[in-house]
């Protein structure tokens, strides 16, 4: 089947991820591959990376992350090689990290580059090791690449209180690797950009509201229940700006929002302030290409939030590749019916193999899926639902009942009778409905 399409047209000058090469790098013993590219060849708009806690998923987005084609290309023309071939990059990589691994790259869908780097801690500096099919690096690392953009988020992230926006913007380095890094303030970001564009000059006041616009709209269609997002007026309760967003339940002050509002607010006001920052001149700086890392995207996401962050993030980031982890068979669900890469992280003895095929669930019930070797649940049921049927199944396999075993039986098929059949909330009230009929007939 074929894929949608989420890019109508690819931007020459724009590098994705295709692939990634690992080799001894933490629990990635033996050499493993991540598929980032979809069925035809191109890069997948969505890769979805699942595993069990410590199996590396984290791991894969940091190397990812130090993979960023423009951080190279600044070093790199600058230096030189060594007698030894060997290229050095102090602090370019994350202390701790040891092993070779590659990086697909790819300006058109006609031609790749692949690079080759050995990683070799050191107290004083990081060794490199450079290797590739080009012969010249200056054709490697290049101007083409400098184009290239990546943002991370780390699981961490949460909204800056500092009205210094210079520091609030994701830092280079990012909060994959310090937890302790903050996203934007959103609502200094706002209030800002509202402010500029009563008081800019005109040309610059048509790009200050036309931004802030688009975060506007991106806020009201991601976050639920959010029908408007506007300034709220000074006054002698209230002698500052401040953001308020219209809800169901009536105006309230951004800042007073659950923290699952505030975070997901940050996330998509930091990425969009960094896309604006990085092209400064688009007419649309959310449609420009650009590479998103998140790390565990479902994190204080409620159930119907995940259900629809992936298409919303897809509808208003067009030509973004979102390589993301997560723990929830809703975001599964979701990924698979935009026919999202599916990666599974699997612990096999004392290391981690990369499943890059795993197995369909298209169209599955959310009970399914978690059931599924995505997952790997040997029941939806809860553990002591399990318990009291594991006791029915060895009570009913022994030869002889006692009396005692009999009043257990009828102890456990009434609490297993309480549980409802089917999965949806229809199906529970047709259930109940056929209980009560039963009753009925029975009198």
């Amino acid at each position: 089947m074929e894929k949608k399409k989420a890019v109508e047209q690819i931007n020459n000058e724009h590098s994705y991820f295709y692939s990634l090469e690992l080799d001894g790098i933490n629990c990635f013993k033996d050499k493993q591959t991540l598929d980032l590219s979809d069925e035809n060849g191109n890069y997948s708009p969505w890769t979805i990376i699942l595993g069990d806690n410590g199996t590396g998923k984290t791991t894969l987005l940091k190397v990812l992350d130090r993979m960023q084609p423009d951080s190279a290309a600044v070093d790199l023309k600058k230096l030189k090689i060594d007698s030894e071939g060997k290229i050095f990059l102090p602090q370019y990589f994350i202390s701790g990290i040891e092993g070779t691994f590659r990086n697909m790259l790819s300006e058109l869908k006609e031609k790749s580059i692949s690079v080759s780097l050995k990683l070799i801690n050191n107290d004083e500096f990081r060794k490199v090791e450079v290797s590739s099919n080009i012969d010249n690096l200056d054709s490697l690392y290049d101007e083409r690449f400098s184009n290239s953009f990546l943002i991370s988020y780390g699981a961490s992230r949460r909204m800056s209180k500092s009205t210094s926006l210079k520091t609030s913007v994701s830092s280079k380095f990012t909060s994959l690797f310090d937890d302790k890094i903050e996203l934007i303030n959103a609502e200094e970001w706002l209030l800002q950009k509202e402010t500029l564009s009563d008081l800019a000059e005109p040309q610059s006041k048509i790009k200050f509201k036309r931004d802030l616009e688009l975060v506007k709209n991106l806020l009201k269609d991601v976050l639920p229940d959010v029908s408007n997002i506007g300034i709220k007026p000074v006054n002698e309760q209230n002698p500052n700006l401040l953001i308020e967003v219209q809800t169901s339940y009536g105006l309230v002050n951004l800042r007073d929002l659950s923290f699952g509002y505030q975070t997901l607010t940050a996330l998509i006001v930091d990425i969009a302030a960094n896309m604006m920052d990085k092209y400064l001149n688009s007419e649309n700086p959310l449609a420009e290409p650009v590479i998103i890392l998140i790390d565990e995207i479902d994190l204080h996401l409620h159930p119907k939030w995940q259900r629809t962050v992936i298409d919303k993030l897809s509808y208003h980031f067009p030509q973004a590749q979102f390589i993301v982890t997560a723990h929830s068979p809703l975001i599964v669900q979701a990924a698979q019916d935009r026919d999202a890469n599916i990666v599974v992280c699997k612990k096999e003895g004392d290391r981690v193999i990369i499943d890059n095929d795993p197995e369909s669930v298209k169209g599955w019930r959310i009970d399914q899926i978690l059931t599924s070797d995505l997952f790997e649940l040997s029941s939806s049921k809860s553990i002591d639902f399990e318990e009291i049927r594991n006791e029915k199944t060895s009570i009913l396999l022994k030869s002889e009942l006692t009396d005692s075993d009999k009043e257990r039986l009828d102890f456990i098929n009434i609490k297993l009778n309480n549980v409802p059949v089917f999965s949806s909330k229809e199906g529970i009230n047709a259930e109940e409905l056929i209980k009560k009929a039963a009753e009925l007939l029975k009198k």
